[in-house]
């Protein structure tokens, strides 16, 4: 988007990682520099990437990790760079250190949160961090341009029945699956007719397949691994659930309502501010299992409220999550003196 907008972009990201081959491919200038939590530790490697700064005429520098603002953050501010700006996503509160107090206040000129929650996220252990008008809140947008799959996925398909319901994230467990398998497990009892598609990889996965075996669920639950294509992903599914003790400004979430599915999520952090209750999907709980089966069991047996609320969801992502808006808002924070 930079590019297209006539800004002289340069990425930097580690050596032989996808980001850099994507900008690469796109035509982008890139640099490969392996950055750790302690490299803001080493005065040769920071003075060495303040004097590419210096040579690059860098005047914005958008850094995405805690690791790249102790380190990057640094090396901009001696290279003089105008704008240091922080994009931060993860709900985790910022801890009020001495460190994180230098940065915040000495080193970045600008924050981004991408969400009201994580905006308070950042001011939750010291309200004087920084100053408030330096946190600029601009959501992650969904491209609506993306275009409609033609055909789903087959290989998770093949052996799919009922109402088919879907789930994405990696499989660990602030991501909270088990809570989804046991959903499966109440769903059966009733009799429903249901699949449970879970897409993504992770530490858990193993025991969370030995769960579904244990429940004798293997007819109901399947999981995909890791799926390129999410949007064919979207198009197979009738119902979106997601179970994640705590999500920032949640993509799968928006992808989900930008393919017009209801969505059913426990109420907490940033997932208010995406689902609302009655009008896109349910809010329940936090970590009612019950509630979660009641409300997955309403969706599964009304294909009309499903409707419904997926459109509601469309219309939303539409507002408040367009990607366009979200590149105006980033442009205008990088152009404003």
């Amino acid at each position: 988007m930079m590019k297209e907008r006539n800004f002289d972009v340069t990425v930097f990201a580690q050596p032989g990682s996808e980001l850099i081959s994507r900008t690469r491919k796109a035509g982008i200038s890139s640099f490969g520099i392996k950055v750790t939590n302690m490299s803001f530790l080493n005065p040769l490697k920071v003075m060495r990437l303040a004097r590419i700064f210096r040579k690059l005429h860098t005047q914005v520098i958008i850094l995405n990790l805690p690791s790249d603002v102790k380190f990057a953050g640094i090396a901009a501010r001696l290279a003089g760079v105008k704008k240091i700006i922080y994009r931060r996503g993860s709900p985790v509160p910022v801890r009020n250190s001495m460190m994180n107090r230098f940065l915040f206040r000495h080193v970045l000129t600008h924050i981004i949160a991408n969400s009201d929650q994580i905006k308070r996220n950042i001011l939750q252990n010291n309200p004087k961090l920084v100053n408030n008008q330096k946190i600029t809140i601009i959501y992650n947008g969904i491209d609506r341009s993306l275009p409609m799959p033609d055909h789903a996925l087959q290989e998770l398909t093949t052996h799919t029945h009922g109402v088919i319901i879907g789930t994405a994230g990696r499989l660990s467990q602030e991501k909270g699956q088990e809570w989804l398998i046991n959903m499966a497990a109440d769903l059966k009892e009733k009799g429903l007719d249901f699949t449970l598609l879970i897409a993504g990889e992770g530490p858990i996965k193993d025991t969370l397949e030995q769960k579904c075996k244990d429940l004798d669920l293997t007819d109901y639950i399947h999981f995909g691994g890791f799926i390129a294509e999410m949007d064919k992903f979207y198009s197979i599914i009738n119902l979106f659930v997601l179970t994640s003790a705590w999500e920032g400004c949640s993509n799968v979430i928006l992808e989900a309502m930008h393919q017009g599915l209801p969505v059913v999520a426990f109420n907490n952090s940033s997932i208010p501010e995406m689902v609302q209750n009655n009008v896109n999907g349910y809010l329940v709980r936090n970590e009612d299992g019950k509630e979660l089966v009641e409300k997955v069991e309403i969706l599964i047996r009304d294909p009309h409220l499903r409707v419904k609320l997926g459109e509601a969801g469309k219309q939303i992502v539409s507002e408040k999550y367009n990607l366009n808006n979200s590149y105006d808002q980033l442009t205008a924070l990088i152009q404003n003196k």
